[in-house]
C-alpha cells in the first residue's frame, strides 16, 4: 500500500455480523439503545452496499474518505463513523484543521467469521496503532448510567462476585484458599453497612476474621491522611468515615455495598514513617493483595482526593447497528454491530494509575479487580473479563472471551523455568522461545520496566511479590530479577531502544549490573522477541558462566528484593 503522508495512523473498527437472539425482549432493548446512533454519511453508507469486496475477493483494502473535508461533512450530518474517526484524532492530539492533507481506507475483513473493517487514516503528523473491534449483539447491555456509583452499577458489580464465588470453579478455589491464610497485620475496619466511623485494627488479636478489599490508588502530590507517629493514635480509636479523602471514602461505599467490613490500604495500613514497618509489611504484598476478595483500582484519579466516582455527561462507548445490503447473491445479508474495543481497552490497560510500578504488582496479584475506569466500571478475575457495556464479558470475533492486560492465571506448577537446549529446537526455536514459563518472566519484566516509580530503589521488591508466587510454582532459585536454571537466556537482556534511544547514566546501586533492575527504563529480551534467532549466542553465554555460583546478598535478608 503507498503511504501519502510521511506518518500515518490506523484506527481499526470490527463489526460482528448479528444472529437473531433467542430473547426477543433483550433484543429489542439493544436495538432501541443503539437506534440513536445509526446515521450514515454517504462515503460510510456505501460500505455496506453494492459490491461487498468492490476490487475483487483478493484484494480488499477500497478507498474510503480522500480529504478532510470530507470528514468534515460526515461529521456535521453526525455520521457515526466519521465522528469515530474524528474522536480517535482528537485522543492523539491531532486538531482536524491543523491537517492538510488527509485520506482513509477501510479493509473488509470478513473471510471466515463475519466482521471486522479496519479504517486506516494518513496524515503527516503523527504515528498510531492499529484498532480491532468485534461484539455479539446478545451480550450487549442496557445504556450505561450517569454515574458510578448508581444503583444500577452497583448490582453489576454485585452480580460480578455472587456469580464469581458461586460459579468460577477456578476463582473459588482461590477464595477457599484464602480462608486459611493469615489476615494483613492491620485492617482499616469500616463498621457494618451504614457506619459513620471507621478505624485501624490490628489482626494479630484473633478478633479479627472475615473477607477485606484491597485499594490501589496514586498517592499524588498533596499531603493525606496517612498512618504515622502522629495519627496512629486517633486511627486506631477511631474518626469519621467523612473526613477521608474522597477515594478512601468511595471505596468504603463499595465495601458495604458488598456487605464487606474490612479493607487494606497502604497508607493506612502501614505505618509511614517506620522504617521498620515498611521492612517486615512490604515482603507481604504477595499474600496481601492475592487473598483479597477484591482490589479495588483507582484507575484515573490523580490522588486520593479525586475519588472512584464521577459523572458521565454521556457514553464514551457508543455503538450503533446498520443492515447490509449486498449485490450479490452469495453474501448473506445481517444487522452490523460497532463499537470502540480499542477505546475500551486503552481506559482499562493504559489508565494512569496502571502507569505506576507498584501497582503493576497490585493488579496482577489480586484474585479478582474492579477497576474504575475514566468511563465504565471493569471487571478481571480468572475467569472473565467483562465492562458496565458487557457484564457478561465481550467476543472477539472468533468467538473467544476478550481479556485484556497480563495475568497470572495460566502458570501450571508441571512446566519447569529450564530451558531447553537451542539445537534441540529446530524449526520451532522461535515459537519455542515465546512459550512457557520463561517467556511469561520476560514479558512480564519488560512491561514492568515500562512503569514509574517514586523511588528507583524500590524495583525489585515492586516486583517481589511476583517473584514469590513464581518461585513457589517453579521452586527455582531467585539472583535479583532473573531466575538460575534460565541464567543464560535471562542475561540476553538490553534497553529498548525502540522506547527510549536517549542515553542514561547507570542509577545508584540496587541491583547487580548484569540485572535488568540495574538499569532505569524500558528493557527488552533478545530471545523473547527475535524473528530468526541466532543460535550461537545464548548457547555461547552458558559456556562463559560455566562455574558461576550466583551467590547474591539480598537487603534485610529479603531475596526478592534489594
Amino acid at each position: 500500500m503507498k503511504i501519502l503522508c510521511n506518518s500515518f495512523s490506523s484506527w481499526a473498527a470490527s463489526l460482528k455480523a448479528v444472529t437473531k437472539p433467542k430473547n426477543k425482549e433483550n433484543n429489542s432493548q439493544h436495538m432501541a439503545a443503539a437506534k440513536h446512533r445509526h446515521l450514515l454519511c454517504d462515503a460510510c453508507i456505501v460500505i455496506f452496499r453494492g459490491l461487498k469486496y468492490p476490487l475483487g475477493p483478493g484484494t480488499r483494502v477500497t478507498e474510503h474518505l480522500g480529504s478532510v473535508e470530507q470528514l468534515h461533512e460526515g461529521i456535521k450530518i453526525g455520521c457515526a463513523i466519521c465522528d469515530r474517526l474524528a474522536r480517535h484524532l482528537a485522543s492523539k492530539l491531532v486538531r482536524l484543521q491543523n491537517i492538510e492533507q488527509f485520506r482513509s481506507t477501510y479493509d473488509l475483513d470478513d473471510y471466515d467469521r463475519p466482521g471486522k473493517i479496519k479504517f486506516v487514516m494518513y496524515w503527516g503528523a503523527q504515528n498510531n496503532e492499529v484498532y480491532q473491534l468485534a461484539t455479539n449483539l446478545n451480550q450487549l447491555c442496557r445504556q450505561i448510567h450517569s454515574g458510578f456509583d448508581s444503583a444500577a452499577t452497583v448490582q453489576v458489580i454485585q452480580g460480578w462476585l455472587r456469580n464469581c464465588l458461586d460459579g468460577h470453579q477456578q476463582c473459588y478455589q482461590r477464595w477457599k484458599n484464602a480462608q486459611e491464610f493469615q489476615l494483613p497485620t492491620r485492617l482499616v475496619d469500616t463498621g457494618p453497612s451504614g457506619s459513620k466511623e471507621c478505624r485501624v485494627v490490628r489482626t494479630d488479636s484473633g478478633s479479627i476474621s472475615g473477607a477485606y478489599l484491597t485499594l490501589s490508588h496514586r498517592w499524588g502530590q498533596s499531603p493525606f491522611l496517612q498512618l504515622n507517629s502522629h495519627t496512629i493514635g486517633n486511627l486506631t480509636t477511631g474518626i469519621p468515615i467523612a473526613e477521608l479523602p474522597a477515594t478512601f471514602r468511595d471505596t468504603v461505599s463499595i465495601a458495604h455495598q458488598l456487605g464487606i467490613r474490612y479493607l487494606w490500604i497502604d497508607s493506612l495500613c502501614i505505618q509511614q514513617d517506620s522504617k521498620e514497618d515498611w521492612i517486615r509489611e512490604s515482603p507481604t504484598m504477595s499474600h496481601v493483595y492475592g487473598f483479597a476478595t477484591i482490589n479495588i483500582v483507582a484507575g484515573h484519579s490523580r490522588g486520593p482526593e479525586d475519588g472512584l466516582f464521577s459523572t458521565r455527561e454521556s457514553p464514551y462507548f457508543d455503538y450503533f447497528t446498520v443492515r447490509s445490503a449486498w449485490d450479490s447473491r452469495w453474501e448473506s445479508n445481517a444487522d452490523y454491530l460497532l463499537w470502540d474495543k480499542v477505546a475500551l481497552e486503552d481506559d482499562f490497560e493504559f489508565a494512569p494509575l496502571t502507569q505506576r510500578g507498584w501497582v503493576f504488582q497490585e493488579r496482577l496479584m489480586a484474585p479478582r479487580m474492579l477497576q474504575f475506569g475514566k468511563e465504565q466500571v471493569y471487571w478481571r478475575c480468572s475467569e472473565l473479563f467483562a465492562s458496565e457495556t458487557w457484564p457478561q464479558g465481550a467476543l472477539s470475533r472468533e468467538g473467544k472471551s476478550l481479556r485484556f492486560g497480563t495475568d497470572l492465571d495460566d502458570l501450571d506448577g508441571d512446566d519447569t523455568m529450564e530451558v531447553q537446549p537451542l539445537g534441540e529446537l529446530g524449526d520451532f526455536c522461535t515459537e519455542a522461545l515465546s512459550r512457557g514459563p520463561i517467556a511469561k518472566w520476560e514479558r512480564l519484566v519488560s512491561e514492568y520496566s515500562r512503569t514509574e516509580l517514586t523511588l528507583p530503589e524500590d524495583k525489585l521488591v515492586a516486583l517481589s511479590g511476583v517473584a514469590k508466587l513464581f518461585q513457589q510454582t517453579f521452586k527455582d532459585r531467585y539472583l535479583a530479577g532473573l531466575w538460575w536454571s534460565s541464567l543464560p537466556r535471562l542475561l540476553c537482556w538490553r534497553r529498548d531502544i525502540k522506547k527510549e534511544q536517549e542515553p542514561r547514566v547507570r542509577p545508584k546501586y540496587r541491583a547487580p549490573s548484569w540485572s535488568w533492575a540495574s538499569v532505569d527504563g524500558p528493557i527488552t529480551f533478545t530471545t523473547t522477541n527475535m524473528e530468526h534467532p541466532r543460535m550461537t549466542n545464548p548457547l555461547r553465554i552458558e559456556y562463559l558462566i560455566t562455574g558461576v555460583d550466583g551467590k547474591i546478598d539480598p537487603l534485610d535478608g529479603d531475596e526478592m528484593a534489594q
